[in-house]
């Protein structure tokens, strides 16, 4: 099926933009902020994943994930065929201060949402066979310590509409 296939190359072309272009961001978003570099960039692909994941071993991470189609995201254009559907892309976070995590998060979805959308190529990703549009974004669950002097874990999502260009 073509969109499972469109799904895993989008998915590989935002981590790849987000390990070439996530440091840069954090570094410029900690240095604005003022406070001593708050935020940590994942750290490459090695703290980027693709999907379905259920244990994350150590925070910051992204998670990129395609959401549940609707079955109306395809559509035939003039000349081709066009593809719709929306991704997210989760950063895990954790802090000792929840407040500080709030924070964390909040410049960490920045950083994502800058370097996705405004980073060259802008608004695309492979080498602009895609466009993307940023859609909203949302803050996930917070998991309380699972002991004093623990920290803090939570996500926050952002949700991009992905759309092929016609060939």
């Amino acid at each position: 099926m073509a969109t499972l296939a469109l799904g895993e190359a989008v998915i590989d072309a935002m981590i790849a933009k987000l390990a070439n272009g996530l440091e840069t961001r954090v570094a410029a978003i900690n240095a604005a902020a003022g406070d001593g570099g708050l935020v940590v960039t994942p750290v490459g692909r090695d703290a980027m994943y693709f999907g379905g994941v259920t244990e994350i071993p150590s925070a910051p991470a992204a998670i990129v994930f395609q959401l549940p189609s609707d079955g109306e995201h395809e559509a035939e254009g003039p000349h081709s065929f066009v593809w719709l559907a929306e991704f997210g892309v989760a950063v895990v976070e954790e802090d000792y201060d929840r407040q500080r995590l709030a924070r964390k998060l909040m410049r960490q979805i920045k950083a994502v949402v800058e370097v996705l959308w405004d980073d060259e190529p802008k608004e695309s990703l492979a080498d602009g066979a895609f466009h993307l549009q940023f859609i909203r974004d949302d803050p996930g669950p917070v998991q309380e310590p699972a002991q004093e002097g623990s920290f803090w874990r939570a996500m926050h999502v952002a949700i991009f509409r992905v759309r092929s260009h016609e060939g």
